[in-house]
C-alpha cells in the first residue's frame, strides 16, 4: 500500500477517510484486465496506468454539524497494442473501459463526541467488466459524562463480475469504559470470505472474526 501524493486526492479529505472504504490511488492505477493473444500474437504496447479524465471533490460542514462530502472521478478507455507476426498486421483490445468511481459521505456529529455517518463508494466500468457498491453505516457514542463510549459499524459489498453478484458484509461492536481508574473494552469485528472493497478501498484480507478484551487499571 502506497501513500497519496497527487495533491487533490489529499486535500480536504477527512469525511472521506470514514469507514476506511477510499483508497485514492484505486483510481488511474493499472488496467483491470488483460490482454488476450492468439499463438502468433505478440503485446506491443500495454499501459501500466489509466488516464483520468476528470475527477470532482466538494465536502464541508453546516452550522449544525452535518457533514456532506461528494467525489466523483472519471477514467478514460485504455487499449493494449497487439502484433500479428506472420501477417504483421495490429490490432487494439480494451484493457480497461470507462470507469465511474463515486462516493457520497453523510454525517452528523453530536454531543460533541459522537456521531452517525452514511457512507456509499460505487465503481461502474463499461463493457460487462466488473462492477462493486459498498455501503456502510457508523456510529459513535459517548455519553454526556464522558465515561462509555460505544463504536459500531455495519458495511456491505456487493461486486458483479461474469454477470454473478458476490455478496459480503462486515460488522463492528466495541463498547469501552473510557475514564476512572478501571477502564475497559469488549471488541468484535467480522468480515465475511465475500467481503470485498478493494475496487475502491483498499482491504488487506477478509474472511475474519476477531474478538478481543481489554482490562486495565489506571493510577492518576
Amino acid at each position: 500500500k502506497y501513500d497519496e501524493k497527487r495533491s487533490f486526492f489529499t486535500e480536504g479529505i477527512e469525511l472521506f477517510r470514514k469507514g476506511n472504504l477510499f483508497y485514492s490511488r484505486r483510481i488511474g492505477n493499472t488496467p483491470s484486465g488483460e490482454a488476450k493473444l492468439d499463438s502468433n500474437e505478440i503485446l506491443t504496447d500495454s499501459p501500466e496506468n489509466v488516464k483520468l479524465i476528470n475527477a470532482t471533490k466538494v465536502s464541508g460542514r453546516t452550522n449544525d454539524d452535518y457533514g456532506i462530502g461528494f467525489f466523483n472521478a472519471i477514467t478514460a478507455n485504455t487499449y493494449a497494442e497487439i502484433e500479428d507476426t506472420s501477417t504483421n498486421a495490429t490490432r487494439r483490445e480494451i484493457i480497461e473501459p470507462i470507469t465511474n468511481y463515486n462516493m457520497l459521505v453523510l454525517d452528523k456529529s453530536f454531543n460533541k463526541n459522537s456521531f452517525l455517518t452514511f457512507i456509499n463508494t460505487n465503481v461502474s466500468r463499461n463493457n460487462d467488466y466488473r462492477n462493486a457498491n459498498v455501503t456502510g453505516l457508523l456510529a459513535s457514542i459517548t455519553n454526556p459524562k464522558n465515561t462509555y463510549a460505544i463504536n459500531t459499524s455495519l458495511k456491505g459489498s456487493v461486486v458483479k463480475e461474469n454477470n454473478e453478484n458476490e455478496y459480503g458484509f462486515a460488522s463492528l461492536l466495541n463498547i469501552q469504559k473510557i475514564s476512572g481508574e478501571i477502564q475497559y473494552s469488549i471488541h468484535n469485528y467480522i468480515e465475511s470470505d465475500k467481503y470485498d472493497t478493494n475496487d475502491m478501498g483498499f482491504l488487506y484480507q477478509n474472511n475474519e472474526i476477531n474478538n478481543e478484551v481489554h482490562l486495565s487499571y489506571n493510577i492518576f
